[in-house]
């Protein structure tokens, strides 16, 4: 937590100092902004609806007497952005998250009344079947992002959006909001990195984008 809580320090540190550097001759400048299409393919925390999928994964694999061990949250954001305005972007932000863990079988010590095997819960004694991806869960997100200083290529952005999670059942419309984001831009390519609370991931999100 103490790294989370450092890089947010460092996102917002850094907003402020783009904010006090920009000067009277941008502000007055002749705007060239042209319309633009862009994808983004990025990574970060997984969403909440993933990281609390850890006891369906558990009840799936209880039966047969097995479990789920060293288990560590994925996730990957497929974007595409559309500059309609100058200091404004509408984005679809696709996202898939897992979790990449170790699959461990329990010893069998004979059946339940019913014929069923019992399982000895003995992780000292479990026999280590290799690491699987399970708990897959998929999110499409709609999003609006207002880009503060578009002038610069040091650039501030906040975002708000509407996202659908994918077989979750009911409610499966989540809010989106990303309090801070910076990117960097040169002619095409640019890089970013956000503090988003989404169902395309938490606490902080960053990746590659190419402009068209």
């Amino acid at each position: 937590m103490k790294r989370v809580a450092l890089s947010l320090l460092l996102l917002l540190g850094l907003a402020v100092s783009v904010f006090a550097q920009e000067s009277l001759a941008e502000e007055l400048a002749v705007s060239s902004f042209k319309k633009s299409f862009s994808l983004e393919v990025g990574s970060g925390f997984a969403p909440l609806h993933t990281l609390g999928n850890t006891r369906s994964i558990d009840e799936k694999y209880a039966p047969l007497g097995q479990a789920v061990d060293d288990s560590h949250p994925l996730s990957f954001t497929l974007s595409g952005a559309w500059r309609f305005a100058e200091r404004w972007e509408a984005k679809l932000t696709i996202d898939a998250s897992w979790f990449n863990c170790e699959l461990i079988q329990f010893p069998e010590f004979g059946t339940d009344p019913s014929g069923k095997p019992r399982y000895r819960i003995n992780y000292n004694q479990a026999e280590h079947l290799g690491r699987i991806n399970d708990g897959f869960r998929w999110s499409a997100t709609a999003i609006l992002r207002h880009i503060w200083n578009p002038q610069n290529a040091f650039q501030t952005y906040s975002e708000f959006g509407l996202g659908y999670i994918f077989g979750l059942g009911l409610p499966a419309l989540i809010p989106g909001i990303t309090f801070i984001g910076l990117r960097y831009c040169w002619n095409h390519f640019y890089i970013y990195a956000e503090n988003t609370y989404s169902p395309a991931a938490t606490l902080v999100h960053g990746g590659l984008g190419w402009k068209f």
